[in-house]
């Protein structure tokens, strides 16, 4: 037979309950041969806001513990309960709000131990099968009395300022966890209190273990996450994920009075499976990006205390990259430190290896070996400046793809080529990228074996400037064996002009084509061989010529022109707006002396190079004159002569093609 409480003394049951605190309504309780069985059963919040009951089940199964019954007057009742068919709602006071049709509402079983005292209800030996998990739990509500609580601590009587969670967010919360596969479940243990006349004093704990999980295709040995809750503080003790002995982990708090946060997030995980896991939008900037990552940084990183919306903005701590492509570039390794504020990122302590791009070395035309580099890098979101400032031994050819939206760079770079080793120095870049006038650049280097815009150099030791169209080096050393270049260079690509100060014993070919190449005298028109000694200051304006302005003093073991040729020369040469001049030159002249002025005419807008040649000469060879003049028309004549010599004529057309001289 069945017996059930009768619904009058029921009511009178509920009615009492009720006014004792504990806000319960049961449409019928029966006695049957296994036990008590609660049906309908509904619990409330008691805030007016809450309509739907917090908790409700189809049957409760309980009975009352032995140990208790003579207690159960003066200290209350102790029940061991079993429920089926609940289903939970959250209070507005937690602040979310879940979807009607939400899973997370419906608990497959529950079973535990509660204790109901004047004051409190106690909960033990909790355990929850929900969403194919175990929950074990235990805790305390501490019940209302109707009354004002006294302040403790003397903090002001307060209650839970939530944050509020609407049903969108939750139903896109709950979208993101159908990417999360756990074929074991979960297991979980909570540990709580709440006062329900005052929740900020409640608190909660919270650990969650698993073991096999799986994110978006990415499998993970096992899980764990530890939560907890005590007014002001929201705490994230710990989530780690685990491959193995590699693991990714964050930790974090929110402050409810404050509204500040902080984390701290690390990963040790090397697979590059792990990427899989970036949001969307990193995932397609990366693909946009060009920028290729092998496998998964390995870091230690903190943010704030700082508002939530701005922890990404507030951020430091250290990262390793190995296996790194960007533009051509690639990184073997890639460590450091880095810091985030206000929109400014910072890499400090910077450590990169590049691998060598030896199979475009006919390409660039340099051996396009790797290195390593090691310095300060920054970027700044809201000036849009960037800068770099590294110690290098890398061939920077290597960089030339990467660096193609900053033309300056790439000329700059494409003009020195190396060919066995990659030079060592100082490098600082930078520029806004909304104005890339205000690029600059400096390099401070060393290098063996280096061509310089094509002029070949044993050894080179150069300081290099660029900012606002101006290439200064200075001071400039370079070595072809034992002749060398020292001085200094000012470049000026606004005014085309070249400021220099130079002492020279290389080819006077080369020093032409380091100021200005396309000049085209020596070595097309003016030969020089032997021992060469040039010193140079003043302005070239190879522009227009009209603020030309240098002197240089020469001496050349021979000097070889249209109309003859020169030994043991030495000369004073100036230059003048377009009449570049050479004074007081003095020379071997075919066995004989000689002195003389040359004059040239050089005006960028015109083809022609017309020049004048004046020079008294004695004892010099005739026919050694005349050969050289007419090479394949020798002529039969001796002796010596002395006299003076005119020449009026055009380097841009053959000497004596010329109808007059």
């Amino acid at each position: 037979r069945v017996y059930g409480v009768p619904k009058p003394l029921l009511n009178e049951i509920i009615r009492r309950v009720n006014a004792a605190g504990i806000p319960v309504e049961v449409e019928g309780i029966t006695l049957t041969l296994t036990g008590w069985r609660a049906d309908q059963v509904r619990y409330y919040s008691d805030n007016p806001d809450d309509l739907d009951p917090l908790l409700q089940a189809q049957e409760v199964f309980f009975s009352v513990r032995n140990s208790r019954l003579k207690k159960v007057n003066s200290k209350g009742l102790n029940l061991d309960v079993r429920a089926v068919g609940v289903r939970v709602n959250s209070s507005v006071e937690w602040g979310v709000a879940v979807p009607p049709n939400s899973p997370c509402h419906r608990v497959e079983q529950i079973e535990v131990s509660v204790e109901f005292l004047p004051d409190r209800i106690v909960f033990s030996q909790g355990e929850v099968e929900w969403l194919g998990s175990t929950i074990k739990a235990k805790g305390t509500v501490l019940k209302g009395t109707g009354q004002a609580a006294a302040p403790k601590m003397g903090r002001k009587q307060q209650t839970l300022s939530p944050v509020l969670i609407t049903e969108q967010q939750f139903q896109k919360f709950e979208d993101h966890l159908h990417m999360l596969s756990l074929p074991d479940g979960a297991s979980v243990e909570i540990d709580f209190f709440i006062d329900t006349e005052n929740y900020a004093a409640s608190r909660l704990d919270l650990v969650v273990q698993v073991e096999h999980m799986s994110v978006r295709g990415v499998d993970f040995s096992k899980a764990k996450m530890e939560l907890s809750y005590a007014y002001p503080t929201a705490r994230i003790e710990r989530i780690v994920l685990f491959q193995d002995r590699q693991s990714v982990q964050f930790s974090g708090e929110y402050n409810l009075e404050s509204k500040r946060a902080s984390s701290l997030f690390s990963n040790t995980i090397s697979s590059n499976e792990l990427l899989l896991l970036l949001p969307a939008p990193a995932l397609e900037w990366l693909s946009k990006s060009g920028l290729r990552v092998d496998h998964p940084p390995r870091f230690d990183l903190t943010a704030g205390p700082t508002p939530v919306k701005e922890l990404l903005n507030q951020l430091s701590g250290t990262f390793s990259i190995h296996g790194l492509g960007y533009q051509g570039v690639e990184f073997e390794v890639l460590q450091g430190q880095v810091k985030r504020k206000n929109g400014r990122i910072e890499f400090t302590k910077l450590y990169c290896s590049f691998l060598g791009q030896e199979e475009r070395a006919a390409e660039m035309g340099s051996a396009m070996h790797g290195g390593s580099a090691e310095g300060f890098v920054f970027w700044d979101g809201n000036t849009r400046e960037f800068g770099v400032a590294v110690d290098a031994s890398v061939d920077p050819n290597i960089l030339v793809q990467a660096l193609a939206p900053v033309e300056i760079a790439t000329n700059i770079i494409q003009s020195f080529s190396f060919k066995d080793q990659p030079p060592r120095g100082h490098v600082r870049v930078g520029a806004d990228l909304d104005d890339l006038s205000t690029f600059y650049i400096d390099i401070q280097a060393q290098g063996n074996d280096v061509t310089i815009k094509g002029v070949e150099f044993a050894s080179v030791d150069i300081t290099q400037t660029y900012l606002h169209g101006n290439l200064h080096l200075n001071p400039l050393m370079a070595a072809q064996g034992s002749d060398i270049l020292k001085g200094s260079v000012l470049l000026d690509f606004h005014q085309s002009t070249a400021l220099f100060d130079v002492f020279s014993s290389i080819h006077p070919a080369d020093l032409e084509d380091l100021v200005y190449a396309p000049l085209n005298l020596f070595g097309h028109h003016i030969f020089a061989d032997g021992d060469l000694r040039i010193e140079a200051r003043g302005l070239f304006d190879w522009g227009s010529m009209r603020r030309t302005d240098f002197s240089a003093t020469v001496a050349a073991g021979q000097l070889d022109l249209p109309v003859s040729q020169f030994d043991d020369f030495t000369a004073t040469v100036t230059g003048k707006g377009p009449l570049i001049m050479v004074h007081e030159a003095g020379f071997k002249f075919y066995g004989g002396e000689a002195s003389g002025e040359f004059s040239m005419h050089w005006d960028p807008v015109l083809s022609s190079r017309p020049y004048t040649l004046e020079c008294d000469f004695s004892g010099v060879d005739f026919w050694k004159f005349l050969t050289y003049l007419n090479p394949k028309r020798p002529v039969a004549v001796s002796g010596r002569m002395r006299g003076e010599i005119q020449i009026e004529a055009d380097f841009a057309t053959p000497f004596l093609s010329q109808p007059t001289a």
